[in-house]
């Protein structure tokens, strides 16, 4: 995994105010939800090959999880020796059905999940607001890019969130969700 530096977190924010400057100037709806969509799918792939803003976290029981997959295949993915090191993209990889490497993806899968705490519905409802409203802003941007935060939690743990929070989970103040429901972060 690589943490992006200043460069990269400066052609996000150009990206995302090309999108916010494509959105306004839309005059229909559909053309609207769709650089609305390009916003969100620019925010969930970040992490996703690797590069993030933030190093990863994850929950306490995740990383229990993650160990136990690990003792069960410790041939599978042997440089990756805890969770700040695996990304999106390491265990939704291709694999032969059936084979050692295959099986042990899939229980990874079952048991541990990638989310953004900051979420992709936040982020765009804040850029847009950010957009409309700030004095500043190229620096708020750039203060919303560096709050993306990729959380390993467990699929129990993404089943609560969803039950309660499914998209809204107030922004920077995602870690007060996380521990109004009891998920405790490393």
């Amino acid at each position: 995994m690589v943490i992006a530096d200043d460069q990269f977190v400066e052609g996000m924010v150009e990206a995302i105010r090309g999108l916010l400057i494509a959105y306004s100037n839309a005059t229909s709806v559909q053309a609207k939800n769709y650089f609305k969509r390009n916003l969100s799918n620019l925010w969930n792939e970040l992490g996703n090959q690797g590069m993030q803003i933030n190093s990863t976290r994850y929950s306490v029981d995740a990383d229990i999880e993650f160990k136990q997959v690990k003792k069960q295949y410790p041939m599978i993915l042997k440089n990756v020796n805890n969770l700040e090191d695996l990304y999106w993209n390491q265990i939704h990889s291709g694999a032969k059905k059936g084979s050692d490497r295959y099986n042990a993806l899939e229980e990874y899968k079952k048991r541990i999940f990638w989310e953004h705490g900051y979420t992709r519905g936040d982020f765009v409802r804040e850029a847009i607001s950010i957009h409309k409203n700030s004095n500043n802003e190229e620096s708020d941007l750039k203060k919303l890019v560096k709050e993306h935060q990729i959380v390993w939690i467990t699929t129990k743990e993404n089943e609560k969130l969803n039950l309660h929070h499914k998209s809204k989970r107030k922004g920077s103040n995602w870690q007060k969700v996380y521990q109004q429901l009891g998920i405790k972060l490393k």
